[in-house]
């Protein structure tokens, strides 16, 4: 039974076509899959389907639901519907939801502005629905950022189904999470669109997610529907030469360049542990001590690519904030080239830099690119080249990257997550450094972005001989960068050897999870 038919949707921004024609239909409890890469048109396609396109917007067609027009109707009447027949989960948790409101409130927000129930009951109800996300051992009086990444995203769930909508459409909803937190948020969604007869548009870049959860799927390639059907058809048959590409990318393997590798060793970590306290309420009360990272030893030479991989708490970011000298060991040490690591020693600053998962939150929207790149020379104090020599040092780094020169002028608002993410790789070369720590650099990107900037960090610390540590919680990703893996789980390194070694023949149970875990395509295709 067709629930919703979108008829030759196009919609333009100030006058620029961004969809154009697009047509589809959606059936009760089926899961159709919006996909296509950044920039395609399927976010914009979403906002127009909820009634929310920014201001100087012009949308056409018709979207045919429960009798109406969703293009004719009025803002009135599209409030009715929101969230009670049509609901939403954001890409960003953390950006939807309200820092200063616990997640209680958030949730019954829907339940309040439609009137669903009695004020009496609203408490059982929004219990009821948080144990059907799998937070039932959360507290709702606790706020955003006492929560996991993946245990926020099911908040985000929590609200937009407790009204039991008709569709909801889930705007990639796993980006950026690990593996295993991934694969439960995506058996939850199958789980309403089974149990609850709830129809799923799932926005995602991820052709393999579409292999596993899809009925349907459309491919959008700048606005334009390029490919739609079955995905087992889809691709079996590759009919369409971007269809081929994008399934071509998300296969795609680098092949590592061997770095020349000394004995010296560059970083050492030995014995790292790291204790939080936790503060109970009450003004007296003693806190308890929380290990985030528990005896962790490692090391990397000079001219080593090492990854490092584990679920979101496992500890990643904390070993990452120690070695940077922003935390404070609770034991053991971290040596860098020979001399100890350390709050108040920041010596070592200059030789180690960082590429951030966010580059567009790591800048200042208010610099220019050329200020932007320059910014780690000030941490050199004196020993900073002259201004002019930054100039053409800034112009040679964006060359580097394989962005034009004219970028320097620009701001970082202007330039796609794939640029962006040069501009941060760009900023952390500036100063020739000999580690660099890679966090989450590709999470956010589409596959095909994905591979473009993996071949550029291959090629340019092939280049440069440089080191890196790449921290990831994408498998895939870490087989394609590194010649060494460490598996973290609980603050603790549960694994470590060759990358090749560890995903073809994994010793320890957690990684076997993990392997598992990760979406691969069904045998069909041409993989």
């Amino acid at each position: 039974m067709t629930l919703l038919s979108v008829r030759n949707l196009s919609v333009a921004i100030h006058e620029k076509p961004i969809v154009k024609d697009i047509s589809f239909n959606l059936g009760t409890g089926e899961i159709l899959a919006l996909t296509g890469e950044s920039g395609s048109g399927k976010s914009i396609s979403a906002l127009a389907l909820m009634g929310l396109l920014p201001l100087g917007s012009k949308k056409g067609g018709i979207i045919n639901f429960d009798g109406n027009d969703l293009n004719k109707i009025s803002e009135n009447k599209f409030c009715k519907l929101r969230g009670k027949k049509i609901s939403m989960v954001f890409q960003e948790p953390m950006t939807a939801l309200n820092p200063l409101k616990n997640i209680g409130r958030q949730i019954s927000e829907t339940l309040v502005q439609h009137k669903a129930c009695a004020p009496n009951e609203l408490k059982n109800r929004v219990r009821n629905i948080m144990d059907r996300v799998g937070l039932s051992g959360i507290d709702p009086s606790r706020f955003p950022h006492q929560l996991s990444g993946g245990q926020r995203q099911r908040v985000v769930i929590a609200m937009a189904v407790c009204l039991e909508p008709s569709i909801l459409i889930a705007d990639e909803p796993t980006t950026a999470l690990d593996v295993t937190t991934q694969a439960k948020i995506l058996e939850l969604l199958k789980k309403f669109a089974k149990q609850d007869g709830i129809s799923i548009i799932l926005i995602t870049h991820d052709l393999a997610i579409v292999a596993n959860i899809a009925n349907y799927l459309i491919l959008m390639k700048q606005g334009i529907l390029v490919d739609q059907g079955e995905p087992k058809r889809v691709f079996r048959d590759l009919a369409h030469p971007y269809t081929k590409k994008l399934f071509s990318a998300s296969s795609q393997k680098l092949i590592l360049k061997e770095n020349e590798i000394s004995e010296g060793k560059l970083l050492e970590v030995n014995s790292v542990s790291v204790n939080y306290k936790s503060h109970n309420r009450g003004l007296f009360s003693k806190g308890t001590s929380i290990e985030a990272v528990s005896d962790v030893s490692f090391d990397i030479k000079r001219g080593e690519r090492l990854g490092l991989v584990g679920e979101s708490g496992s500890g990643k970011s904390t070993l990452t904030r120690t070695i940077l000298g922003l935390q404070s060991t609770s034991s053991g040490y971290i040596k860098f080239e020979g001399k100890k690591i350390s709050k108040d020693n920041r010596s070592f600053k200059k030789n180690i830099q960082v590429v951030f998962q966010d580059p567009y939150g790591s800048f200042n929207p208010r610099h220019k690119v050329e200020r932007l790149i320059a910014e780690p020379f000030f941490a050199l104090g004196k020993e900073a080249p002259h201004e002019t020599e930054q100039k053409s040092i800034v112009k040679e780094m964006l060359e580097e990257v394989r962005l034009p020169l004219n970028s320097t002028e620009k701001y970082i608002h202007e330039f796609s997550g794939g640029q962006r993410q040069r501009i941060a790789i760009a900023r952390a070369l500036v100063i020739k450094p000999k580690l660099i720590i890679f966090d989450e650099a590709v999470s956010a990107l589409d596959l095909s972005i994905r591979n473009q900037i993996l071949k550029l960090i291959s090629d340019l610390t092939e280049r440069h001989g440089l080191s890196y540590l790449f921290i990831s919680h994408d498998l895939t990703v870490i087989e394609n960068i590194t010649e060494k893996c460490l598996v973290m789980k609980n603050g603790k390194i549960v694994e470590q050897g060759q990358t090749k070694q560890i995903l073809n023949d994994p010793r320890n149970e957690y990684t076997h999870s993990l392997i598992d875990a990760a979406p691969k395509f069904p045998e069909f295709g041409h993989a």
